[in-house]
């Protein structure tokens, strides 16, 4: 899917035929005429769509803007730009440096990273890695940087190239099975740490080489094994991961609750602070429950290894 229709202004539903999505049909049985969506969308989205078989039945509006510009954002991003790189560090490449390197002013892996980096003006005594800042500048460029029409098209390019593979993907983010396809080999030619480019946060963040065993249940909720680590990597959307979470809501028992209809959800209790009337803070016991819900597409094909879905009218 490609145009995305926004509904109440909060949420994307992804359908290609809004009288499958209103009755949950799992076949199409509509016309051309039924199935036209109508919505707002830029230029580039639209010529994206068409490019891909879409057809254009009629305008309504047209907003057109005189004047443009490339460079609004650009003394802005080349600021936080030149913090996030400085802040990543740079470690030392065999390549380049020697065993005895000690990644100082003299490190050529340093010294190579400054020239890449050239149109951002580094400080290569600032080249140090610095969570903190790197963190921060991470967050102001993305704040700007990244929330329009071309994000949305960037995210669907890898989508295009990967198809099938993909197992889970964000608005900034994708989880994928990587069967060493000429795909994926171009994934990863377009990996870096330039604005826009792909980090295999697997390597980055988690120190690890693969992932071993994943499963999501949905946005923002998923559980995968790691190579090289023993401890979960999770993400539970509704739930603050402490102790009692990650003991009840473990990979198995997600993967139990997903493939099988006949599980029973899971129950968390945990305290929480509010605000009462009086205004005063205090602290009280909830009980939450976990459980799978989805009916954001159609679930096509559902074994013990993969759920494959597609967007209702598919």
């Amino acid at each position: 899917m490609i145009l995305l229709l926004n509904k109440h202004d909060k949420i994307h539903e992804i359908k290609r035929c809004k009288e499958c999505k209103n009755i949950k049909n799992e076949k199409c049985i509509h016309s051309d005429e039924e199935r036209v969506i109508v919505g707002t969308w830029s230029t580039i989205e639209i010529d994206k769509a068409i490019e891909k078989g879409y057809e254009l039945q009629k305008i309504y509006e047209l907003e057109h803007f005189e004047k443009t510009s490339t460079d609004i954002f650009k003394l802005y991003v080349d600021t936080f730009m030149k913090y996030k790189q400085e802040a990543s560090g740079c470690k030392c490449d065999p390549k380049y440096c020697k065993n005895d390197c000690k990644n100082d002013k003299e490190c050529k892996t340093k010294i190579q990273y400054i020239i890449d980096n050239t149109a951002y003006d580094l400080d290569i005594d600032k080249v140090k890695y610095n969570s903190g800042l790197r963190f921060i500048a991470k967050i102001c460029l993305n704040n700007l940087w990244g929330h329009f029409a071309h994000a949305r098209l960037k995210l669907y390019e890898l989508l295009d190239i990967l198809q099938e593979r993909v197992l889970y993907m964000d608005t900034d983010s994708c989880i994928y099975n990587d069967d060493g396809s000429e795909a994926c080999k171009k994934i990863e030619s377009m990996m870096g740490n330039k604005l826009g480019d792909l980090t295999d946060e697997i390597v980055s963040k988690h120190n690890a080489n693969h992932i071993k065993q994943f499963i999501s249940a949905g946005p923002k909720d998923y559980s995968m094994k790691l190579d090289t680590e023993k401890k979960l990597v999770s993400c539970c959307k509704g739930f603050r991961l402490n102790a009692e979470v990650e003991k009840k809501i473990t990979l198995d028992k997600k993967i139990k609750i997903v493939t099988d209809e006949n599980e029973k959800y899971e129950t968390v209790k945990y305290n929480n602070i509010k605000i009462g009337k009086d205004h005063q803070l205090k602290t009280v016991k909830q009980v939450k429950a976990y459980d799978y819900m989805f009916d954001k597409r159609m679930v096509y094909c559902k074994n013990e290894n993969l759920i494959r879905s597609f967007p209702y009218g598919y």
